[in-house]
């Protein structure tokens, strides 16, 4: 079914907007969500671990280089309903079917901005899987996952070389004080220093080590 589903995607969105994924081994594959914006710390997120067969993955935040809203039909200048998350990933893992929301942050994390990403990315999938099931597929139930990738800039680091480890935080639940919302993801970051964090930092993590925290 994975495979239907993946040649749908491909019929619906636009080549433009696919994540790219490195498939050199079919088995342990990887997905790259880079993030545009210039002042950002966190530049680069690779996850591994996936089927390359049973991987596809689009950016959301792609209008953002058109200087165009989600929807055509939205005034780009409202703050919010405009805001989504960097990354979707749709995958099978185990013959279960996940959809995963990626979200690159750097030091300064605010729940009640990452959460209508969150938020409004979840209804734009909505929305994707309804025309999915009702023109293409039938019975497509995804679990929903939400990944938080950040950093945490050390101001007193001035070592250029050492790579310091992925850190799991593990599953945490935040509410939007604003409209009362309330999402679990799963919190994912690493220490950087100065210097990395001005040249663009990375993290690479397997899925399913992120699954198992």
């Amino acid at each position: 079914m994975m495979f239907m589903i993946i040649d749908s995607l491909k019929q619906i969105i636009l080549p433009k907007y696919e994540l790219s994924i490195n498939s050199s081994n079919i088995e342990n594959s990887s997905i790259i969500i880079k993030e545009t914006q210039k002042d950002t710390k966190l530049k680069t997120v690779e996850i591994t671990g996936l089927f390359a067969e049973h991987t596809y993955g689009f950016t959301l935040e792609g209008n953002k280089k058109d200087d165009q809203p989600i929807c055509k039909y939205f005034d780009s200048e409202q703050k919010n309903i405009n805001k989504v998350c960097d990354g979707v990933i749709f995958t099978q893992i185990e013959n279960k079917n996940y959809i995963f929301f990626c979200e690159l942050k750097s030091d300064r994390l605010t729940p009640s901005d990452y959460l209508v990403q969150y938020q409004n990315s979840t209804l734009f999938i909505d929305y994707l899987i309804n025309i999915l099931n009702s023109f293409y597929l039938q019975e497509y139930k995804p679990d929903y996952k939400y990944l938080l990738f950040h950093t945490q800039t050390k101001q007193n680091s001035k070592a250029r070389n050492i790579t310091q480890p992925v850190r799991l935080v593990g599953v945490q639940t935040k509410k939007n004080p604003k409209n009362g919302f309330e999402l679990d993801f799963y919190g994912i970051y690493r220490e950087i220093s100065k210097f990395e964090a001005q040249q663009g930092a990375k993290i690479k993590v397997n899925i399913n080590d992120i699954l198992d925290n």
